[in-house]
């Protein structure tokens, strides 16, 4: 069995004056200001998180707010980032930019929520299978370090006995967008069975706000090769309260991470 938390934090806000004529998740435009100052404060509230592995969407705000929170905290410093298409944004029609401007492989790509839910599940569950590989991995070198001591340390593998790093708790940070994390959400609930908190008690906050954040705890078992009983514990919900401290346009903020120098 494996467990693992994962931590679902939507991007900043972005620049609005960069209009692209695409559909509206591959809108791949970076983060304004006020989304620089976002991930900055969400950044300083996870400088003592221990991340394990960082996932994102492989558009630019993502990789930007997610670039932002890593730069805060140690334990990312050699972690890579990395991107994955599946976390895009719902591909729908920007209304604005009219379908005149739309090319037919445009138009041929975009989604349904099916679609999209169909993306966040099979990202989700790839997560997991890394998971388990990654627990099993670290009881295989458990198992080797038993029988180094039982003999000679020297006959072991380097590999083996520096591999304390896979036994550190596993923590996954994800930065994607408003739709997929939401899509994921009622994935959790509708097929895992995992209770969300109610807003006032009347009904779910599905939609997340710029760096908003949620978090679950995740447990997963392999059965012939097979995933089972993976259980979903949800222990935050789009909170931003970070953005209490600081959250109009003025702060001092430096260029993209992602710019080239």
């Amino acid at each position: 069995m494996s467990s693992f938390l994962l931590t679902l934090v939507r991007h900043g806000t972005p620049d609005a004056k960069r209009r692209i004529p695409k559909a509206i998740g591959n809108k791949d435009n970076s983060l304004s200001r006020k989304g620089y100052c976002q991930a900055d404060l969400l950044g300083q509230k996870l400088k003592c998180e221990k991340f394990t592995h960082i996932y994102c969407s492989d558009i630019t705000k993502a990789k930007e707010t997610a670039v932002v929170i890593a730069n805060h905290n140690r334990s990312c410093s050699s972690l890579p980032i990395h991107e994955d298409p599946r976390l895009e944004e719902l591909r729908l029609l920007d209304e604005k930019e009219g379908v005149e401007n739309i090319n037919n492989s445009l138009l041929n790509k975009l989604e349904t929520l099916e679609d999209i839910r169909h993306r966040a599940e099979d990202f989700f569950l790839e997560i997991c299978d890394v998971m388990l590989h990654r627990t099993e991995q670290a009881q295989s070198y458990d198992a080797e370090d038993d029988h180094c001591e039982s003999s000679s340390r020297n006959s072991c593998d380097v590999d083996v006995i520096d591999s304390a790093s896979s036994k550190d708790p596993a923590n996954v940070l994800v930065v994607s967008h408003k739709g997929l994390i939401r899509e994921m959400l009622r994935y959790f609930c509708s097929e895992l069975g995992c209770q969300l908190p109610r807003r006032s008690g009347r009904r779910v906050n599905w939609d997340s706000s710029y760096t908003g954040m949620s978090v679950f705890r995740i447990t997963v078992e392999r059965t012939d090769d097979l995933l089972n009983n993976i259980h979903v514990e949800s222990l935050l919900l789009n909170d931003n309260s970070h953005l209490s401290k600081r959250s109009n346009d003025s702060g001092k903020l430096g260029e993209s991470p992602l710019a080239t120098p």
